[in-house]
């Protein structure tokens, strides 16, 4: 089974673990669901694999580059290794028929659920700094691996803590990253989007960012970068 169908089969069995929550959970668990979902953006998806290893926007301690692998196993992103060369990509050839994240050549639907992967390669050129990895390289090789015994040991300890701990980030992040990929380049134009940026932790300066990839800051309300802040080097 290929990287993708294994990704979309994860998120899949995600929404179904969302039928039990619904039935047996409270309040207080949707909202911590929410705000977990909320750090493991700000610390993995948007300041690790976005802006960390996509570009090289800064620079920290190792101990970064652990947590933030270890994160992205909570919302079933794929790993690292793969996810920042197609980024590259996508910067490289913006809008066009080789920009892997297309919605205008490849479809709103296809890019809205990830399905890219069924059929780009990505060029190895865009591996620079990425393949040499160590870190990248062994979460990569188990990154399945280690989703299955995250998912079995959430699952022991508490049926509930897989649900809102594992089901709820893996589900809000596919669908807002999902949109966020889709409709910010819906029309062959990158642009901005105000509400989506406060539930991607800052990353819905997309036109700014796209202008300037290795700005740290990439509006007012941006949260990740007081993060980048706190632990550059």
């Amino acid at each position: 089974m290929r990287t993708t169908h294994k990704l979309l089969l994860n998120h899949f069995l995600c929404h179904l673990a969302l039928v039990p929550g619904f039935m047996y959970g409270e309040l207080w668990m949707w909202i911590a669901g929410f705000v977990w979902y909320y750090v493991i953006t700000i610390v993995s998806s948007s300041a690790g694999y976005h802006r960390y290893y996509s570009h090289n926007a800064f620079q920290t301690g190792k101990w970064f580059e652990y947590v933030t692998n270890f994160l992205s196993l909570f919302v079933g992103s794929g790993p690292y290794l793969t996810r920042a060369a197609i980024h590259r990509m996508h910067h490289a050839y913006s809008d066009t028929e080789k920009d892997p994240s297309s919605p205008k050549h490849h479809g709103f639907w296809k890019i809205y659920f990830n399905l890219w992967g069924t059929e780009n390669k990505i060029e190895r050129k865009f591996f620079k700094g990425l393949i040499d990895n160590k870190i990248l390289q062994f979460f990569h090789k188990h990154y399945f691996k280690m989703a299955f015994t995250l998912v079995v040991v959430l699952f022991i300890i508490d049926p509930l803590l897989l649900i809102f701990a594992y089901a709820v980030p893996c589900v809000l992040s596919s669908h807002l990253f999902g949109l966020f990929n889709a409709y910010l380049h819906k029309d062959g134009k990158v642009k901005d989007c105000h509400w989506l940026n406060l539930f991607t932790a800052g990353e819905g300066y997309h036109g700014v960012h796209h202008r300037n990839s290795k700005k740290l800051r990439h509006g007012p309300i941006d949260p990740t970068y007081f993060f980048i802040k706190l632990i550059r080097q």
